[in-house]
């Protein structure tokens, strides 16, 4: 399992579509063996 964490601060019209700062995504490896991907909105959600 790997936890990666996404920066968006860059992102054209990150503010006005709602999107976060960051999103954490949890994968399940080998990904394309589980398919497993899941986003969590902060680190300790995703450790959980």
């Amino acid at each position: 399992m790997r936890i990666v964490k996404e920066d968006l601060t860059g992102c054209i019209n990150r503010i006005a579509t709602g999107a976060p700062a960051v999103r954490y995504w949890v994968l399940k490896e080998p990904i394309n063996e589980t398919g497993i991907c899941r986003e969590f909105k902060t680190e300790a959600e995703a450790q959980t």
